[in-house]
């Protein structure tokens, strides 16, 4: 697949932001780099403070294109899992690739991976990518060479950017990207994907660069406590009830030791100490 975009179907990338203006255009760069025809960016800025739009409009006049469309849509700050949604819902695309505002696209990405997904017919595919810091020296790649109840185990890996999805697996409402948890909401989404959707595609390549900033970004912009565990569990346990029967029975046994393991670290945090405590006093 090429630049050129007959009979090829568009693909949507969606970019949740919150003040990256100093950062989002090297983003945008990346994904107008992709060898992949034809693309519509959705920019969702999550209530941005500094000149964030000014930026986004200005740099989609400049490559506006046949097969290169960019769309800037405002919300009020919210986080980057309701963002991430509103892109879903505007999306237009058969496929669907979220990216972090300050990451980095390899060119090959969208070609390699729906190239894949085309061959082996299947709803999603993943990959591998590296961890780098600002000055684009590598911290260390991350492999998602992982069975599927690797995959529902694992608690890292599972990055926002590493898959390029079918339009189809989030009809309905099937999948969404859960509002409430404000860290490790990559890792909440992947393990629901994992859970009900076993055919998917995987790629060994390093696709994308996960670029880390001192910064403050969507998910950062919100208190983190010690009740990411809880969350996680929570939002699990609710979307396991919802989908009890689409879950293959073959996946139980790594369901259940997710669940112990979320259920352990939750367990051994200071918040629940804390409640423990304040328990005690009022009875």
């Amino acid at each position: 697949m090429s630049r050129n975009s007959q009979n090829t179907p568009l693909v949507s990338v969606i970019i949740p932001s919150y003040n990256r203006a100093t950062h989002i255009s090297k983003a945008l760069n990346s994904v107008y780099a992709q060898t992949y025809r034809p693309i519509e960016v959705l920019v969702v800025d999550d209530g941005s403070t500094d000149n964030s739009k000014e930026v986004i409009q200005s740099w989609g006049k400049k490559h506006d294109s046949e097969g290169f469309k960019i769309r800037y849509i405002y919300q009020e700050n919210a986080g980057a899992p309701a963002a991430r949604n509103t892109g879903i819902e505007n999306a237009k695309g058969k496929y669907l690739q979220f990216f972090d505002s300050d990451d980095a696209l390899i060119p090959e990405k969208l070609t390699t991976q729906i190239t894949l997904m085309k061959k082996e017919k299947t709803t999603f595919c993943i990959c591998d990518y590296s961890h780098v810091n600002v000055d684009g020296s590598e911290r260390q790649v991350m492999s998602n060479n992982k069975s599927v109840a690797e995959q529902i185990k694992a608690f890292k890996g599972q990055h926002t950017s590493i898959g390029v999805f079918d339009r189809s697996l989030f009809k309905n409402n099937r999948i969404r990207w859960n509002v409430k948890i404000k860290k490790r909401q990559d890792t909440d989404f992947y393990t629901k994907l994992f859970l009900t959707t076993s055919n998917y595609s995987y790629s060994p390549k390093v696709l994308f660069q996960w670029v880390r900033h001192e910064n403050e970004g969507i998910t950062n912009n919100h208190q983190m406590g010690g009740f990411i565990y809880r969350d996680l569990l929570l939002s699990l346990i609710v979307f396991h009830l919802k989908n009890i029967f689409r879950i293959s029975l073959k996946n139980y046994p790594a369901l259940i030791r997710y669940y112990l393991f979320l259920l352990r670290f939750y367990l051994s945090i200071g918040p629940f100490l804390r409640s423990l405590r304040f328990w005690k006093k009022t009875n």
